[in-house]
């Protein structure tokens, strides 16, 4: 006998959610005014406001795909 675990949306969606803040708090570097990325700072900040918007609208966790970081 095999048994299937469903995990509920609403875990799914704290976990998108805890890794979403973990992955603005390390590029949160990007942001400031001595960044040694100038030359990227708008992708970076299309990166972070795509983060942030990431669980807006969705009802579907399964259907959520992180941002590609800039290069």
């Amino acid at each position: 006998d095999t048994k299937t675990i469903t995990i509920p949306d609403s875990i799914k969606f704290t976990r998108i959610r805890r890794k979403r803040n973990t992955l603005l708090t390390d590029s949160d570097y990007t942001q400031l005014s001595d960044s040694t990325y100038p030359s990227t700072q708008d992708a970076w900040k299309t990166y972070r406001q795509q983060l942030r918007d990431i669980t807006k609208g969705v009802t579907d966790p399964d259907t959520i795909v992180f941002p590609e970081e800039p290069k």
